[in-house]
């Protein structure tokens, strides 16, 4: 991440209404040998249900920042970039991927960072 973007970045998450040096943190989760998602989460109460949130095309997790809020009180939140997007990697995708496993290649990548983050 540059030294600008992460400036950008840091000035949209100001911007939820939560503290972000307390309340809001973002990681790299492993997901494959040598890809990663990038994750938003909140870090509150550890007891409250999970909740997750994948954007859609042309989004990233930065597009759910305002509903955080809303939010915190009543869920864990992890807002994942998938790959290819956002501060995720870019991937390994292969155009050459049948439907089925460009399919398997998306929801495996969920599965294994549900893994690697203890859910």
């Amino acid at each position: 991440m540059t030294p600008q973007f992460l400036q950008i970045y840091k000035r949209v998450l100001n911007t939820s209404g939560l503290d972000c040096e307390h309340d809001l943190k973002w990681r790299n989760v492993l997901v494959y040998k040598e890809d990663h998602f990038h994750e938003l989460h909140t870090t509150g109460n550890t007891k409250l249900p999970h909740l997750v949130l994948l954007h859609g095309y042309g989004g990233t997790s930065i597009t759910y920042i305002k509903i955080f809020k809303h939010l915190k009180d009543h869920f864990q939140i992890h807002a994942l970039d998938t790959l290819g997007v956002g501060l995720s990697s870019r991937g390994t995708w292969k155009d050459s991927m049948t439907s089925k496993e460009a399919k398997d290649y998306f929801v495996d990548a969920i599965e294994y960072w549900r893994k690697n983050v203890g859910l």
